[in-house]
């Protein structure tokens, strides 16, 4: 839904940070 394309476009961001955020994802898709 548009919350799940939020958090990818964010996550997408947040990656260009830190490689951290590629592991958190994973669970809020569970």
């Amino acid at each position: 839904g548009m919350y799940d394309v939020f958090i990818g476009s964010l996550t997408k961001e947040l990656t260009k940070l830190s490689p951290i955020p590629v592991l958190v994802v994973p669970c809020h898709e569970k």
